[in-house]
């Protein structure tokens, strides 16, 4: 099922990718229409290693990643969800394609089911 949000709850999403495999570059977040709604194209589940010890900081260095405690501290892998999100952007008319890992969580709360 394909998901979809405003440019407000996707700029939350990313927040929430912070420090994870994929993320939106801090340009294309900048560029997003403020009126825009941006769909899922692809999403699935995608097991992440997490190595030991203290969190890494993200490419951004904007934030520390913030994988369950017990997931560092064991050295194991968890579940996220990895999507493909087709963007709308300011002076495009083609949306732009970008991948993004999310927890199942925010994923829940920050989108909604897209009417085919």
């Amino acid at each position: 099922m394909r998901m979809m949000t405003n440019t407000d709850n996707f700029k939350a999403l990313a927040v929430d990718a912070i420090g994870r495999n994929r993320e939106p570059s801090p340009e294309l977040l900048e560029r997003l229409d403020p009126e825009g709604v941006h769909i899922t194209s692809i999403q699935r589940p995608h097991e992440m290693y997490v190595p030991p010890g203290p969190p890494r900081k993200s490419r951004s260095s904007v934030t520390i990643f913030t994988a369950p405690r017990a997931a560092r501290a064991a050295e194991e892998s968890y579940v996220e969800l990895r999507t493909l999100w087709l963007v709308k952007v300011v002076g495009e008319v083609l949306p732009v394609e970008v991948f993004m890992d999310n927890s199942f969580a925010a994923m829940k709360k920050l989108t909604v089911p897209c009417e085919d």
